[in-house]
């Protein structure tokens, strides 16, 4: 075998890059510079624009990855639920509260009614 057909035999045993191999970054590099630029918004203050710079960055985000997309967008009903759940206990702690320091104000005020 001659030097050429080595060549040609390591490069095809190389991994070959796709054209689509390179659309990857542009989009990381969106998503970095955006979701950096909604935090330094949201900290000055502007929360309209940090959150709608953060929405453009989530997206480019997404389009990275659009199988993530799939399973969170299949996992989004259990994260509602949970969320739900949570805030149900939640208000039920602040009920438990509001009646237990109404009862104690009845206390007081017979204790200081004597």
């Amino acid at each position: 075998m001659s030097d050429s057909e080595n060549t040609q035999q390591v490069a095809l045993a190389l991994p070959q890059k796709s054209a689509d191999s390179h659309s990857a970054p542009p989009f990381r590099i969106m998503a970095v510079v955006a979701l950096a630029a909604s935090a330094g918004l949201l900290l000055t203050g502007k929360r309209k624009a940090g959150v709608a710079v953060a929405a453009v960055g989530t997206a480019f985000a997404l389009l990275e990855d659009p199988d993530t997309v799939s399973r969170w967008w299949c996992d989004l009903p259990a994260f509602i639920g949970n969320a739900q759940q949570a805030l149900d206990r939640a208000e039920q702690v602040v009920h438990d509260f509001a009646d237990r320091g109404e009862q104690l104000r009845t206390l007081i005020a017979k204790v200081t009614n004597r």
